[in-house]
């Protein structure tokens, strides 16, 4: 039973910090004010498709 309940909070921490860091990378890239991509996510994308020489 211990085993169990450790496992249930473990996966319930585990979730919740995924899901705070989801919240976060998306603050990144998403400005408060207007709601559209930054400048941050411009360069991102930018980097995606850089292809080299």
């Amino acid at each position: 039973m211990l085993n169990f309940l450790f496992a249930h909070w473990y996966f319930y921490k585990y979730t919740e910090l995924k899901n705070h860091s989801e919240m976060l990378k998306s603050k990144l890239v998403i400005d408060n004010l207007t709601g559209l991509y930054n400048r941050r996510a411009f360069n991102l994308e930018l980097e995606k498709i850089d292809v080299p020489d």
